[in-house]
């Protein structure tokens, strides 16, 4: 429904902006020869503001979904991070935290970077070609 949606956002606003865009042209072009332009203009502006207001709407509606998506998977990720320590007593890998939060090694680490300021956790250190990272438990 996403894609959808920006996909929709993606005619409708230029769209609507082509119209726009002929209604100001007709305003200014020299060879008007009629008396009365505005009915042109008129209709090019509320034609165009149909398209273009949807057009934002569903710009928004898709960036209030991305943001409502990218929250949760930053709570879940969270969630899963403080129960590994809960359950490993401060111990976390790189590994562990990707397999339970099902996310990649790369996203896992950067997150436990971040951890480690937030948390107040050691600095990681590399065992066996793995990254341990301890975080207090109190």
């Amino acid at each position: 429904m996403q894609i959808f949606k920006l996909i929709v956002a993606s005619f409708l606003i230029p769209l609507g902006l082509i119209f726009w865009l002929s209604a100001a042209t007709e305003l200014i072009s020299p060879t008007n020869i009629s008396d009365n332009p505005w009915g042109k203009v008129a209709g090019g502006l509320i034609l165009g503001s149909i398209p273009l207001f949807m057009g934002g709407w569903f710009m928004w509606e898709w960036y209030r979904e991305r943001r409502r998506e990218l929250y949760r998977r930053q709570r879940y990720k969270r969630s899963v991070f403080l129960h590994l320590i809960r359950d490993h007593r401060g111990l976390v890998t790189v590994s562990s935290l990707a397999q339970a939060a099902n996310i990649s090694p790369q996203e896992a680490k950067e997150f436990l970077d971040r951890a480690v300021a937030k948390y107040h956790g050691d600095s990681p250190q590399l065992i066996d070609s793995e990254y341990y990272y301890f975080f207090q438990i109190d």
